[in-house]
């Protein structure tokens, strides 16, 4: 304990650094680690000033210094006991007489403190009095300042007054003496390790555990958010008494310690419920480890019962930190065998809590005086470690979500595009065989217009050659039949862009002569038609024979001189075509026609085209035949 341990020496060598970093200084300071102590009762009249100076009262004492007095009865809390400390430093000759001198104590555990001056001329003067809060400096380092022109002496000689309640022990570090200038960073840098990260932390985790609360009360299904958030809000209770001021009345001061201590406890329960919750995302456990938690929640709550400061009550606090760090240890335990067969953000959480278990371990050690004042309680520094593990872990989670739905997406993405490849493979396919079968019908119908027209030219070529009765006209007329049917196939093969005036434009160029031979005149009437999107080859064809057949009948039967061809749109809201085509030839009785001139064929073609063949002839006036055309597709 004289010594002092392993976290005291890192701080010291924390400081040294900062020093040898920091700006170079001529300033002067010593580390004193002996003085003298003499220890008075407060119930002596000389225990209100200065002790005498006689050797029998100061005895030498190495530095830290810790000191327990025997317990006595509580009801005799009037008692106090006061340590007085006494320290001489020489002032270098060199130091200027305007210099500001301190004194500085790293810690000290005791009731208010005072700090005497002596004098050259004679006589003590109070410094420093501590009485602005019950045992304040407990976690506050002190820079007390000398008075003015001190650095004047040849020797600063300074006494500490410490005083300590009745059966409790009080506990003073080493202390240093020195100029201002050589001491302040030096009480800066342990203030900011003691107090200012401890209080800033412990905002920000109150922060943090109000967001996490916000965040469970809008997903109440998700118990993790508030486990996270107890953790979060319980640590600030557990650190405020390290950097607020103790309270002034004796049982106002056991009920907040009372506080921390139980906090302990209860931060254990939350920061274990969700190590648990987390490790159940990977396994479930044997039942001893499912039933843990319940065994947790008995000893948390009869903890806190048992540490209440009431007069049938009087557990040691320090019991209870003994059993809450062997539960804890007990605990993580089990946690490191859930971990070893766990994943990586359990480990890390573990850690964190092997972590801050040494860590209060070494605050308990500190807080039964077993290692040197000096040290700082880590604690608060372990609370960071285990909520950035638990932020880990929940960021690992979030993040591994998220890759998991970007892997999905990609995989649901390759499937598409697959499908989509299977889909423009069948397109095609289908495509192909949709040409394929265009083919075929294609085929089919020429093979068909083939076969009743010029096919049924030749074979009435054939039997009229077989019969012997062939004369050169009429198989002449059966070879132009033939021709001109032939003709009218290519022509409907021919690209139109479905314009019906083209149509009839080529029709009359193939028919031109032959009207010409048979005496007729072809008058030409063909208003500006529109386009017709039904009119394919097939379609055409079906026109042109319509149009070739009236002709043929008004040549063969009309006997008439004037052939009109016209074409005109017939309504501008439906767009139908009109195809006329009239003689002025002898005309026909339609009730008493014969079958040669082909009317039903030439309404069968019509009714196939979605239009309609009107019929307008008389005996004497000629005939005008109309085929009605549709203007959209039929």
């Amino acid at each position: 304990m004289k010594r002092g341990a392993w976290a005291c020496c890192a701080i010291e060598a924390l400081l040294l650094a900062a020093a040898l970093l920091g700006p170079a200084r001529a300033a002067p300071a010593e580390h004193l680690m002996q003085a003298q102590r003499c220890l008075v009762d407060v119930t002596a009249p000389e225990a209100a000033s200065l002790p005498a100076d006689v050797d029998a009262c100061w005895q030498p004492v190495a530095l830290p210094d810790v000191f327990r007095r025997p317990v006595q009865d509580r009801n005799a809390d009037a008692v106090r006991q006061v340590a007085w400390y006494r320290f001489a430093w020489t002032v270098p000759t060199d130091l200027p007489a305007d210099t500001p001198l301190v004194v500085y104590v790293p810690r000290v555990v005791a009731l208010p403190v005072e700090l005497w001056w002596q004098r050259q001329e004679g006589g003590w003067v109070e410094v420093f009095d501590n009485q602005t809060g019950f045992m304040e400096q407990f976690n506050r380092p002190l820079l007390m300042a000398l008075p003015p022109g001190a650095a004047r002496e040849p020797q600063v000689r300074v006494t500490l007054r410490v005083p300590s309640r009745a059966g409790r022990y009080h506990s003073l570090s080493t202390v240093w003496i020195g100029t201002e200038a050589a001491l302040r960073d030096r009480h800066a840098l342990r203030t900011m390790l003691q107090q200012t990260l401890p209080a800033a932390s412990s905002l920000a985790l109150a922060l943090l555990g109000l967001l996490s609360f916000l965040v469970w009360l809008g997903r109440r299904g998700e118990r993790g958010w508030l486990d996270f958030a107890v953790v979060a809000l319980i640590w600030p209770l557990r650190n405020a008494h390290l950097f607020i001021n103790l309270p002034v009345d004796d049982d106002l001061f056991d009920w907040f310690w009372w506080m921390t201590v139980a906090a302990v406890g209860w931060l254990m329960l939350a920061t274990y419920r969700f190590a648990f919750r987390f490790a159940e995302a990977q396994h479930s456990g044997p039942a001893w480890q499912r039933r843990l938690e319940p065994v947790l929640w008995v000893l948390v709550v009869a903890g806190s019962v048992a540490g209440m400061p009431l007069p049938l009550l009087e557990v040691p606090m320090q019991a209870i930190y003994i059993v809450n760090l062997v539960v804890a240890l007990a605990v993580t335990l089990v946690l490191s065998q859930l971990a070893w067969h766990g994943n990586r953000e359990l480990r890390v959480m573990v850690v964190a809590l092997w972590l801050c278990l040494a860590f209060a371990a070494q605050d308990l050690l500190l807080l039964s005086n077993r290692i040197g004042p000096e040290a700082i309680y880590l604690l608060p520094y372990g609370a960071l470690l285990v909520l950035a593990s638990f932020l880990y872990a929940a960021l690992r989670r979030f993040t591994g979500a998220l890759t998991q739905a970007e892997s999905a997406s990609h995989v649901l993405a390759e499937r598409l595009a697959e499908r989509e490849r299977e889909l423009a493979l069948r397109h095609e396919q289908l495509r192909a065989a949709e040409r394929e079968q265009a083919l075929l019908l294609e085929r089919q119908r020429l093979m068909r217009d083939m076969h009743d027209g010029v096919g049924s030219h030749l074979i009435a070529l054939l039997r009229l050659a077989e019969s012997g009765s062939a004369s050169g006209p009429a198989m002449a007329e059966l070879l132009r039949g033939a021709i001109e049917d032939l003709r009218l196939t290519i022509d409907s093969l021919e690209p139109l862009e479905h314009d019906l005036a083209t149509l009839l434009a080529t029709l009359r160029q193939r028919v031109g002569r032959r009207l010409d031979g048979a005496g007729l005149r072809l008058e030409w009437a063909m208003d500006d038609l529109p386009p017709l999107p039904w009119l394919e080859p097939t379609q055409a064809l079906q026109v042109l024979r319509v149009i070739q057949e009236a002709m043929s009948n008004a040549i063969k039967h009309a006997r008439a001189r004037t052939l009109r061809l016209s074409a005109r749109r017939l309504d501008e809201d439906d767009g139908r075509i009109e195809v006329c085509v009239a003689d002025d030839g002898c005309g026909f009785d339609p009730a008493e026609a014969p079958a040669g001139h082909g009317l039903a064929s030439m309404r069968q073609r019509a009714a196939t085209l979605g239009g309609e063949l009107l019929l307008d002839t008389a005996p004497g006036r000629g005939v005008r035949l109309r085929l009605l055309l549709p203007g959209t597709n039929p």
